[in-house]
């Protein structure tokens, strides 16, 4: 087992076959100073191992739908179409046929998002399995809107499946 190989290599073996630290010419005389850096060295051990066992993936799903959400702003702000409508789920994509048509109801519908003053994104929630992002938008009067961005995930992508917006009464920065 390569983590048993591992830890002895690091840690040393005495004439009877029991790991130490602070091996002497062979000989196994455990000392504090000793007793702590094997210790130590074990602790990393099982670190790592758990590390690989288990990895950690930071923030997802949410940070891959940021980056969907993220990407598909600035590519209005850029006039990018065809990156915008990409990100677009394909029922969206049905309905509106073309970047081009997508856009215009974009521009229309929601020039906070196709041209914002600022925007945050927010929390990340889940609905009945459904991935909704959160996003605070400021247009261009200064006036606040929170955007509800329902998410799904697609042969491992995530696209924009629709937004709802809502103006933050009697907000404006």
């Amino acid at each position: 087992m390569l983590i048993g190989y591992s830890l002895t290599s690091a840690m040393g073996i005495d004439q009877h076959g029991i790991a130490c630290c602070g091996l002497d010419e062979g000989n196994c005389h455990p000392t504090l100073t000793s007793t702590k850096e094997g210790f130590m060295r074990l602790l990393i051990a099982a670190i790592m191992l758990f590390a690989a066992v288990f990895p950690i993936q930071a923030g997802e799903p949410e940070d891959s739908i940021q980056a969907v959400i993220s990407d598909q702003i600035g590519a209005f702000q850029t006039s990018d179409l065809d990156r915008a409508f990409a990100h677009a789920s394909p029922n969206i994509q049905r309905i509106f046929k073309n970047p081009g048509k997508f856009a215009q109801m974009v521009r229309g519908g929601y020039p906070m998002i196709w041209r914002p003053a600022r925007w945050e994104m927010l929390s990340l929630e889940n609905f009945d399995g459904t991935r909704v992002q959160i996003v605070l938008f400021e247009d261009q009067s200064g006036d606040l809107f929170e955007a509800a961005y329902e998410m799904l995930e697609i042969d491992g992508s995530w696209r924009i499946n629709g937004v709802q917006l809502r103006r933050m009464p009697g907000v404006s920065s």
